[in-house]
C-alpha cells in the first residue's frame, strides 16, 4: 500500500515539476516569430590580387664574358575571382 502511494506521489511531483519548470518560447514577447527574418542571399563575384611565382631560365655572363644559365623566380600579379554570398532584403525592424 505504501509503495503504491509512494509511486503515485512521485509521479504527481514529476508532473508538477515538469509543468512548472517548462517556459514557453513565446512567453514575454520573445518567441520564434520575433526571431524569424526573411533573408535572401545574392551571389557576388569579387576579384582579389594575388602574386604568383614563376621561374624563368635566364642567360647571364660572367666577368670574362662567358655565358651561363640561371633559373630565376619572378612574381606576377593576377586577379583571382572570389565568390561570396551576401545577404540582402533583411529588415531588422530598426529602420537602419
Amino acid at each position: 500500500m505504501f509503495k503504491r502511494f509512494q509511486k503515485v506521489l512521485f509521479a504527481g511531483l514529476m508532473v508538477l515539476g515538469l509543468g512548472a519548470g517548462s517556459a514557453q518560447a513565446g512567453g514575454y514577447g520573445y518567441g520564434y516569430d520575433d526571431c524569424y527574418h526573411d533573408v535572401q542571399y545574392r551571389k557576388v563575384v569579387t576579384y582579389v590580387c594575388r602574386e604568383v611565382p614563376y621561374t624563368r631560365c635566364i642567360t647571364l655572363y660572367d666577368h670574362c664574358g662567358h655565358p651561363y644559365t640561371v633559373h630565376k623566380t619572378f612574381y606576377k600579379t593576377v586577379h583571382v575571382p572570389v565568390v561570396k554570398y551576401v545577404a540582402y532584403g533583411y529588415d531588422d525592424g530598426y529602420g537602419y
